[in-house]
């Protein structure tokens, strides 16, 4: 959404797909895709654009990838994140879709 509203180029859609990708990965997560992408705003002249960015990313994804969604998927089922990470990717990859909700339940 923030590389949305920063004007991103064309390969939005990619970005999107690889920050839904990385979210799943524990701790680093979505981090993975705006924090270089913040870098290289700001290095190519956008620096404001990167700031602004940046501090979306770290602020409010950060907070809602590494603090709510442990309370609310950790109180729903008590696994490791690692477990958690390959009981997400297992699922989707044999269910689908529903593999998110399925896979986590599966193997708790």
């Amino acid at each position: 959404m923030a590389m949305l509203l920063m004007r991103i180029a064309a390969d939005t859609v990619w970005k999107v797909r690889a920050a839904a990708v990385c979210s799943l990965i524990p701790i680093v997560g979505t981090m993975l895709v705006w924090l270089p992408t913040g870098i290289y705003l700001m290095a190519t002249g956008h620096l404001w654009k990167g700031i602004i960015l940046i501090l979306w990313g770290a602020l409010v994804v950060g907070t809602i990838d590494n603090i709510i969604r442990p309370l609310v998927i950790g109180s729903k089922v008590e696994l490791h994140p690692l477990l958690l990470l390959f009981s997400l990717l297992g699922g989707l990859q044999v269910f689908g879709f529903i593999g998110i909700f399925i896979g986590p339940v599966v193997i708790s």
